[in-house]
This record gives structure tokens, sequence and C-alpha cells, in this order.
């Protein structure tokens, strides 16, 4: 069956603010919504994924929170954009010590006068250590 066009709406939020997170649920809903029919739950799709990508979004957005005020604590969240928070999240949620040596070591190099485009380089290193932890 279709979506409700809230339902939607809220799906394309969730994409916004991480859509690995996003491709992870849609892969996962089918299955999940599956198993509730058959344990007799009366939902449609819609009525069953509202709530639990309002929960989702919720659980993000103060994950993001923490974090950029972690960045702003440490004087560097200029330097990052939409994308590099997203895998700074990610990182953190992934290994939290390897997210603490990424910052550490980038003010150090900022404070050193040793990058020329802080932002590029910070991309760089939060692909590269994403992929790294992702193995």
């Amino acid at each position: 069956g279709g979506l409700t066009r809230e339902a939607m709406d809220l799906l394309e939020q969730l994409i916004s603010v991480d859509e690995a997170e996003a491709q992870r649920y849609l892969a996962d809903f089918e299955a999940t919504y599956l198993q509730a029919r058959t344990a007799g739950t009366h939902v449609t799709p819609s009525q069953w994924m509202i709530p639990d990508v309002e929960r989702r979004l919720a659980h993000l957005q103060s994950e993001r929170g923490a974090v950029t005020d972690w960045l702003v604590g440490e004087g560097v969240e200029e330097h990052v954009d939409e994308a590099a928070l997203t895998s700074l999240v990610e990182i953190c949620n992934i290994d939290q010590a390897a997210f603490s040596v990424l910052i550490e070591g980038f003010k150090k190099k900022c404070a050193d006068g040793a990058i020329n485009k802080p932002g590029a380089y910070l991309a760089v290193a939060v692909a590269n250590k994403l992929a790294a932890l992702r193995g």
C-alpha cells in the first residue's frame, strides 16, 4: 500500500538528516512491518512508520545537537559542514575514542597553522576515519 503524505514527509526529513540511517530503516521496514502484521497488528504501513520515524528523528537530532555542542566547545564547528557533521555523529556512535582523537588531532593541526583549508582537510579525515571504522 502507498504511504500517507505525513509518512512521506517524515521519511524525507529522515533522509535529509541522515541518509544512511534512512536507507537502513527502509531496508528493515518491510520485514518488521510484516512481522507485526503476522503477529496480528492491524495498522497500515503509515501508522506503523510514523511513530517509528519520529523516534529516530528525535534521537538523531539529539545526537547531532550533542556533537555540535562538543564541536562548538572545541572551537572547530566553523569548519564542519552538514556532510561532515553527519559522518562525525556516526563516528561518535561507533567509537567515541576515535572521534575524540580525530578532533584533537584536527585542533592541533589548526593551531600549528599546518592546514590551508581546514574544512576540506576535516571532510577528508572524517570520510577516511568512517571508512576505516565501517571496515
